[in-house]
């Protein structure tokens, strides 16, 4: 818990330092691939594992090189689950995301954003619930308790916003370079869908 409270408060007063132009609040819901690999007598297998995911985030945009580029920090909290006829899967993630982003107007009051950039993620809760095949009831393990997985991620992502007027749609493409488990060699993947607000 102190971990979260340091990440946060780091965020933040990144955001508050910053002295934004702009900000901005989205809601997105994600398709994530945790992708694993292993080596198994001299052959490479991989097994890719499909996850989902809904979001809530704030950017600060702050002007750099002149008005149509901007500097982008942020954080972005996440719900991650994977449902099976008798399995459950739940993950809670906070995403720290500091992008370039370019300006590109199409009209008076509509611009193509694209941008670019680098991430950190801290995964707090990753849980695994199996209902019981001999009886009633289910049983639950945190995954973080048995010492397989890292709570730090590293990654990169590339994405294209739509703006019009203060209303902002867009698709974001995510990839960790660090693994989320290092005995699997498992990294997270996602395409993202946002819609949101900005506010200048």
């Amino acid at each position: 818990m102190k971990r979260i409270f340091i990440i946060l408060s780091i965020t933040f007063a990144c955001m508050q330092k910053a002295n934004a132009q702009a900000a901005e609040i989205f809601a997105s819901y994600s398709s994530l691939f945790a992708t694993s690999s292993e080596t198994v007598n001299g052959t490479k297998i991989s097994v890719s594992d499909n996850n989902y995911g809904l979001s809530l985030g704030y950017n600060s945009l702050n002007p750099c090189f002149n008005d149509n580029c901007y500097f982008v920090i942020g954080g972005k909290l996440s719900y991650i689950w994977d449902k099976e006829e008798s399995f459950t899967e739940n993950i809670l993630r906070l995403k720290v995301p500091a992008s370039l982003k370019c300006k590109l107007m199409v009209g008076k009051e509509s611009a193509l954003e694209p941008y670019a950039g680098l991430n950190a993620s801290m995964y707090m809760v990753h849980t695994v619930s199996a209902d019981n095949p001999y009886g009633s009831g289910s049983s639950s393990v945190d995954l973080f308790s048995e010492g397989e997985l890292n709570h730090f991620t590293f990654g990169g992502h590339v994405g294209l916003d739509l703006r019009i007027n203060n209303f902002v749609i867009g698709v974001c493409y995510e990839k960790d370079f660090t693994n989320y488990s290092s005995d699997y060699n498992t990294k997270w993947s996602s395409i993202d869908f946002k819609v949101g607000l900005r506010f200048e």
